[in-house]
């Protein structure tokens, strides 16, 4: 099944004139883009020329190497894409004065608004000289996505699901998508410490109201291996700054900047990459 946030991808190029020009019509152009990327491969294995088909195609390149699906998008937006943009700009203003490349440049790129959008849920973000990745590196947030989905599938498909699920409610159109996402990953969190420890090896120290604490479940996980007392504590600290943070989030907060955008991120972010710790170290250790 194709990462929902490839689909959206995809569908944005459809809706906007000159991508689905460039993508779904212009053949021969977007064959040459590929064939420059060394991505033509890749391409002549894309099933039909549909949604679903360029969706698959996109998350193919970036499963392979998020840094080539960089360098496909900034060949097409800043060196390919400008060759043609009078056939779609020029027409619409045939009784005055043509536009000049610079202003049909900033025309497109206010048409490009909805793609780029969709690419920021990848951590892919345009800086009008080409796009780069803004959420640590490529290579290594693609790899921890990949192995972090395999390892929740097997604890079972409902962990796979509730994270895909927050992953799909971070990029979604609903008002509420922020709550929703940063409260499904502490729901995560806290369902895998609970899977992963039993109750009942618990003494009455490491409970608190009958039940073991987070940092008693965080310190059986990790001290499978000798000398993690000092980790522990660190690992507990962290989520219990996040999980805090997630439940101030989760109340009353409304989006009104980009700075909160950036506290929304970096609450997901931090946490995806805590349980992708907490669940390699119990694996490790196991």
């Amino acid at each position: 099944m194709v990462d929902i946030r490839f689909v959206r991808l995809a569908v944005s190029i459809r809706d906007i004139d000159i991508l689905n020009w460039y993508f779904f019509q212009a053949l021969e152009r977007i064959e040459n883009a590929t064939l420059y990327c060394e991505l033509y491969d890749l391409w002549r294995r894309i099933k039909g020329l549909t949604v679903q088909g360029i969706a698959d195609f996109l998350e193919k390149i970036y499963e392979k190497d998020p840094n080539k699906l960089i360098f496909l998008l900034t060949y097409i937006i800043f060196k390919d894409l400008p060759k043609y943009m009078h056939i779609f700009y020029q027409r619409r203003r045939p009784a005055q004065r043509p536009y000049s490349n610079n202003e049909m440049y900033n025309l497109m790129l206010k048409d490009l608004s909805g793609f780029l959008y969709e690419l920021e849920s990848l951590g892919i973000v345009w800086d009008r000289s080409g796009f780069i990745y803004a959420i640590g590196t490529p290579e290594l947030d693609s790899k921890i996505n990949s192995r972090l989905e395999s390892m929740l599938s097997e604890l079972g498909d409902v962990y796979l699901a509730r994270y895909r699920g927050a992953k799909e409610a971070l990029t979604s159109d609903n008002p509420d998508k922020f709550s929703q996402s940063i409260g499904s990953m502490r729901e995560l969190l806290n369902d895998i410490l609970r899977l992963l420890t039993k109750d009942e090896v618990f003494s009455d120290d490491e409970k608190k109201d009958g039940k073991p604490t987070r940092r008693a479940r965080i310190k059986h996980i990790l001290a499978k291996s000798k000398g993690l007392s000092i980790e522990t504590l660190f690992v507990d600290a962290i989520a219990n700054t996040l999980i805090k943070t997630n439940k101030i989030l989760s109340k009353e907060f409304h989006l009104t900047s980009e700075k909160d955008r950036e506290t929304i991120l970096f609450v997901y972010k931090s946490t995806e990459y805590l349980i992708y710790y907490i669940l390699t170290q119990n694996k490790s250790n196991s």
